[in-house]
């Protein structure tokens, strides 16, 4: 197997074992059971387990950023539907990562949960308020509603929502807050009217 392969190989199956059950309770002797493969093997090409996580990591966001990107850019699709889709992917990216994965990321490794943290305000920065603006072009959201207010008020809502602490006292996993929060931020916190 080469090199490259074998790295693949590796940094995917951490990114199945860590996501869901945390950094913290994930060992190399378990990656490399689970591979199949030789702790020695995985040293040989990565120095420690928090080398592997930053490698992860990176692959994990560079693979969020390009689904963001393409779902923000696809023109083909009606803006709701473009608009939808983008929160569902969101959504789904937070869906895997398990329970405790953010709250034990946030407790061993705080400079790599800043650097998760900041990737992901990013993300909003850069695609999410690029969107808002377009929905108040067409006509969709509120002409009278400031897009980069709308996009800060989901930024906000993102890092207070999918802080650990507040994981913990909501008692939900990361992907449920969010879907949460989204469905308050858009549809609001009034019944809907019945006719009479």
């Amino acid at each position: 197997m080469e090199r490259s392969e074998a790295r693949e190989r590796i940094v995917r199956k951490a990114m199945e074992e860590i996501l869901v059950k945390g950094y913290t309770k994930v060992t190399m002797d378990q990656i490399s059971s689970a591979l199949g493969m030789s702790k020695k093997t995985i040293y040989q090409l990565f120095p420690g387990k928090r080398e592997l996580l930053r490698t992860m990591l990176n692959k994990l966001q560079k693979e969020i950023e390009e689904g963001v990107a393409a779902r923000v850019d696809d023109k083909q699709m009606e803006f709701r539907e473009r608009w939808r889709t983008v929160l569902e992917y969101i959504g789904m990216q937070y869906s895997r990562f398990g329970p405790g994965f953010v709250e034990d990321l946030h407790t061993a490794e705080p400079e790599i949960y800043e650097s998760l943290n900041a990737f992901r305000m990013g993300i909003v920065k850069n695609h999410f308020a690029r969107l808002a603006q377009e929905g108040t072009q067409l006509g969709v959201f509120r002409k009278d509603l400031d897009p980069r207010l709308l996009a800060t008020v989901y930024m906000a809502s993102v890092q207070v929502i999918l802080n650990p602490a507040s994981i913990q006292d909501l008692g939900m996993a990361p992907a449920q807050a969010y879907h949460e929060m989204v469905r308050l931020l858009f549809e609001g916190v009034m019944e809907a009217t019945k006719p009479a």
